[in-house]
């Protein structure tokens, strides 16, 4: 409509001079035009997910052709549950949302608890962590934020609060203070997020061998990105060095290289051996809030952290986008989400007290203890 009025306008000058009116009309239009072109070559330029290239003309044949191809890798054509197809973009939103209700719902009181002493798993001093949030702690979350990552359901993308900062900073600090302060009334309008479905593998059509990826609300995930930086230095003193996965400081393929020169050794000295790998199903999906929040407790964590934590999970919501359509919001019960900076560390939290666990069977001789091997590169 707009560029309908800017050529009539064109027309109209090619025969008489224009009013002022007029002219202002066409300045504030070819404004807005403008405006929205850069918008939607910023967006375009996400679709196509091409990150090595910061400079040049988005808007090309390179970028849509890779754009089409995303679409056709990701477009879900039809999903089957129990033998059953579903074709239409009803049935399967449908499966999908009842799919996501199983998973994500509550799972009703904890039959078990756990005596955290028993276990050797000791409380730290951690009062250190729940002391007010700075602005150099905002920006640096601010500059760590990838600049063309694709957004949650607000829209905004880490290229806008760096151009922003200046502008909005003192208003952004205002709101995680409050958030530091615990007032979470209506914080669920911030913490929604879009769930994207990634197939694991070619030809996909089960919504198990999907990957739920969480585009969380900007300010939600700049809060839990706060949390997880201050968490982070304390991580290596609270979880066993036998977990290296999310730890600063330690790599995961440690475990890799022990295990495969252990494995090597039993094999060339002919020691009969029995190695047990366990592989969790859904894992970030079946951690229990309420087993979390007992763990942070004993582990010494402030109120504060446990509220900012209980408060992050009670409010959460979610929309699963099917091939770009959100579906009906899904209240969480349980689970951390993918795509949270903070989830990882929480995980680790949660799952430290089966390597306890672990340990002590080696302490009663329940299981037999390994011999420390050295690794090689």
């Amino acid at each position: 409509m707009a560029l309908d009025v800017i050529q009539w306008l064109d027309a109209a000058q090619e025969t008489r001079e224009l009013s002022n009116a007029e002219h202002t009309l066409r300045k504030g239009l070819k404004r807005r035009v403008t405006a929205l072109a850069i918008i939607e070559r910023a967006r375009k330029r996400q679709a196509s997910r091409i990150t090595f290239l910061k400079m040049g003309d988005p808007n090309t044949k390179f970028f849509h052709s890779k754009i089409n191809a995303r679409k056709r890798k990701n477009y879900i054509y039809k999903l089957n549950q129990d033998d059953v197809w579903a074709t239409s973009h009803e049935d399967k939103e449908t499966l999908i949302q009842d799919h996501f209700d199983a998973v994500l719902g509550d799972l009703g009181p904890r039959r078990v608890d756990l005596n955290w002493s028993a276990l050797g798993i000791p409380t730290f001093e951690l009062t250190h962590l729940e002391s007010p949030f700075s602005e150099g702690e905002l920006l640096e979350v601010v500059k760590q934020i990838p600049p063309d990552k694709a957004p949650g359901p607000d829209g905004f993308t880490g290229s806008f609060y760096r151009s922003c900062w200046s502008i909005i900073k003192a208003d952004l600090l205002a709101v995680i203070n409050s958030l530091h302060d615990r007032r979470f009334l209506n914080f669920d309008l911030l913490n929604r997020a879009n769930i994207v479905l990634l197939p694991k593998n070619d030809g996909s059509d089960s919504i198990a061998n999907y990957m739920p990826i969480s585009l969380i609300h900007s300010i939600a995930k700049l809060f839990t990105k706060l949390l997880s930086l201050r968490l982070a230095p304390s991580m290596r003193d609270i979880i066993s060095k036998n977990q290296s996965a999310f730890i600063k400081g330690r790599s995961i393929h440690d475990n890799f290289l022990y295990v495969r020169n252990m494995a090597r050794r039993f094999h060339r000295n002919k020691t009969p051996m029995l190695l047990v790998k366990l592989d969790i199903s859904k894992a970030f999906d079946s951690v229990r809030w309420d087993y979390l929040l007992t763990l942070m407790g004993h582990l010494g964590f402030p109120s504060a952290w446990c509220d900012w934590v209980a408060s992050l999970l009670a409010t959460s919501t979610s929309q699963v986008l099917l091939n770009g359509i959100p579906g009906q919001p899904i209240a969480h019960g349980r689970g951390l989400r993918q795509g949270d900076p903070l989830s990882p560390l929480l995980f680790v939290l949660a799952i430290d007290p089966l390597q306890r666990l672990l340990h002590l069977a080696t302490e009663a001789g329940i299981l037999s203890r390994v011999l420390r091997v050295r690794t090689r590169l």
